[in-house]
């Protein structure tokens, strides 16, 4: 497992292929084209056997599929079939974005059967959402350098965060982002997991995916917020769903923030960033107030 996410961690500083999967000749070549020009490395394939003999050749960031457009009811099952022999392949180790001429909730559909961490709805820029999955996937050969304020901002100090989600690939993916940002990471795939680094750890913060087999998100941030007789965890919900169900959800679990997962791990990164910094600052104030009010009683 730590060998796997030492090659994980690569994808955030070396320069790895992206593997594109779509069946329509003529589509897949333009797609190829586009992410080619903007630095991304992209092996393109039109089946889950290509898929399994390009995994063999190189690590990948990720896998990206294109579903292609509506039809009847068998052609629906047809792709169906044609995801679960997908996933087959990929045995839920590599991240996977699904995009596609469709409406997202018709593209989330596919995503449950293929196990895909992102969708890239009709009208949303492919290029753009693959910028914000992978934050450090260069968008030229030569990205240029960064500027002052922006590694600064990346050098700041960041905290004890916990990822708590089913997917191993997803997890490993938000760990290398966490880590490169400056974060102390752990993660966690079942609720036994959650329970013990929360006790022994003591996470500052907790980013749990809503979507779990043993507890609902919401549900494990009620949990975490009852505890008794340690320092409270801050909770982010994260979610494919729509921004409000999961504003809502969240809003009722007593959760301290939410992120949609399509709008990619950068936003997730800030949030968290923002959210510790907060803390830190109120618990700098109380600890002065209380200084304060000590040596106005001695006096």
């Amino acid at each position: 497992m730590k060998r796997e996410q030492e090659r994980i961690s690569d994808f955030f500083s070396t320069s790895r292929p992206l593997v594109l999967v779509d069946a329509d000749d003529h589509h897949r070549e333009q797609t190829r084209e586009v992410l080619d020009r903007i630095g991304f490395e992209v092996v393109a394939v039109a089946s889950p056997l290509e898929v399994e003999q390009a995994l063999g050749v190189d690590l990948v960031h990720l896998i990206v599929v294109h579903v292609g457009p509506p039809g009847d009811a068998p052609a629906e099952e047809r792709t169906h079939a044609w995801l679960r022999a997908l996933r087959s392949v990929t045995k839920d180790r590599w991240p996977l974005v699904l995009h596609g001429d469709r409406a997202r909730d018709e593209l989330e559909t596919f995503a449950l059967t293929a196990g895909a961490y992102a969708v890239v709805a009709q009208g949303d820029d492919l290029p753009k959402t693959l910028r914000r999955l992978l934050p450090d996937a260069p968008l030229s050969r030569h990205p240029p350098p960064r500027s002052a304020e922006e590694q600064a901002e990346r050098d700041l100090p960041g905290g004890r965060v916990l990822i708590v989600d089913d997917s191993e690939a997803a997890l490993l993916v938000m760990q290398a982002a966490f880590s490169g940002a400056g974060f102390d990471v752990r993660i966690a795939m079942a609720l036994a997991e959650v329970d013990s680094l929360v006790k022994m750890w003591r996470p500052e913060l907790v980013v749990v995916d809503v979507n779990m087999p043993d507890i609902q998100g919401d549900a494990l941030c009620a949990r975490l917020k009852a505890r008794v007789g340690q320092p409270e965890s801050a909770v982010v919900l994260c979610s494919s769903m729509p921004d409000e169900e999961l504003a809502d959800l969240a809003r009722a679990a007593g959760a301290d923030g939410h992120v949609s997962k399509g709008d990619g791990i950068a936003a997730m990164v800030a949030l968290v960033r923002s959210l510790l910094t907060e803390r830190r600052q109120v618990r700098s104030r109380s600890g002065t107030y209380a200084f304060e009010s000590r040596r106005a009683e001695r006096g």
